[in-house]
């Protein structure tokens, strides 16, 4: 029963879920499970075709949706695919997927013998009622939580069974190092008189004020820490519905970049000084463990997800607290250091995503 496995995501596109499943997925077939990525909607962009390029790479199928956007073709579809495919394991990642699956179940029941699974990867219900409805309605063999505190939070599932599986990572890029450092500063065109801050997080969100990542919080303390003068730059990767509103909260501040998605994300870890995540509330981050796994150092706002991670070389600061965040900033400015290697080295033990995938193996063997 644990030959083959069916992951569902919501699209090819930039983010920690998408990138964790990619490295799952390939890290399955090297135990001997036939692993295959569905994703419910068509949209890509340049980080999702250097996904499908990986999947590719290494022979492993995937299939997108119909349409761009979620609705009741993509749901058909959706239900249609599912009854066609032959894995024994379907696994659903993240809330979109869950809510799509919820949604062609009405269209059609999965073929009997299948064990349906799937992984928490957030610490909070979902904001929109219709996915929080399917969340409580799917009815699952198995509920994987990322890490510690979404079980605490989210763990009154229904499933059968449920357990953690700590998100894992790909490390197969190099520990930072002063090589490596300058390196990647010369090839992405980097000034190297200047301290690069960098944060990765998607710039969505309902509103600026309740966003997940707080990309205004950081925003705020630049200004306030007055870090143009310092000699420092803070580039942010990522894309979503608010970056207009965040670029007008920077004012035209050169200072601050907006780079939108990268598809080279680890040569702005190994470049960049220090990186930034003030998040107001997390999973278990593939953004942070990928950080962390470089051996930048880290300033993260101190939540419980994130200390959870353990991660060596970090300064925490308290969520939504502009002028701690804006402290932190200057403090980091005159400083290039990151943790011992040896720390490093450990951190990337615990979270290889071979460890992660060994576990969920094992995990459809049993069910």
């Amino acid at each position: 029963m644990s030959d083959t496995s069916l992951h569902i995501i919501g699209g090819f596109l930039a983010g920690g879920v998408e990138r964790f499943v990619v490295d799952l997925a390939i890290h399955l077939k090297e135990l001997g499970n036939r692993a295959e990525v569905l994703s419910v909607v068509s949209r890509s962009d340049l980080a999702g075709e250097e996904m499908k390029r990986r999947l590719e790479a290494r022979g492993i199928h995937y299939v997108v949706g119909p349409t761009e956007r979620f609705g009741l073709r993509s749901a058909r579809w959706l239900a249609n695919a599912l009854r066609k495919a032959e894995s024994h394991i379907v696994h659903i990642h993240g809330e979109w997927p869950e809510y799509a699956f919820y949604m062609a179940t009405l269209f059609g029941k999965a073929p009997d013998g299948r064990v349906i699974v799937r992984t928490v990867h957030n610490s909070r219900m979902p904001s929109q009622w219709r996915i929080r409805w399917a969340f409580k309605q799917t009815r699952a063999s198995a509920t994987v939580y990322c890490g510690d505190h979404a079980a605490k939070i989210l763990g009154d599932s229904r499933s059968k069974f449920d357990c953690v599986i700590l998100n894992g990572v790909d490390f197969e890029w190099p520990i930072r190092s002063d090589k490596s450092h300058r390196g990647s500063q010369e090839a992405l065109g980097l000034d190297p008189a200047l301290k690069h801050f960098v944060n990765v997080a998607s710039l969505r969100g309902t509103s600026v004020a309740a966003s997940q990542k707080a990309h205004n919080v950081l925003i705020d303390a630049w200004r306030l820490a007055n870090m143009k003068e310092k000699l420092s730059c803070l580039h942010l990767l990522g894309e979503g519905a608010l970056r207009g509103q965040l670029e007008s909260l920077a004012s035209g501040d050169k200072s601050v970049q907006f780079h939108g998605v990268v598809p080279n994300v680890h040569d702005w870890l190994l470049a960049g000084d220090t990186f930034v995540m003030p998040s107001r509330w997390e999973g278990l981050p593939i953004a942070g463990i990928e950080a962390a796994g470089t051996g930048i150092f880290c300033i993260f706002s101190r939540i419980p997800s994130l200390v959870e991670l353990a991660a060596p070389g970090v300064y925490y600061v308290t969520p939504d607290d502009a002028d701690a965040l804006a402290e932190s900033l200057t403090l980091r400015s005159g400083r290039n250091e990151g943790p011992p290697e040896v720390e490093i080295e450990a951190f990337r033990r615990r979270y290889d995503i071979r460890v992660a995938a060994t576990k969920y193996f094992d995990l459809y063997s049993r069910l």
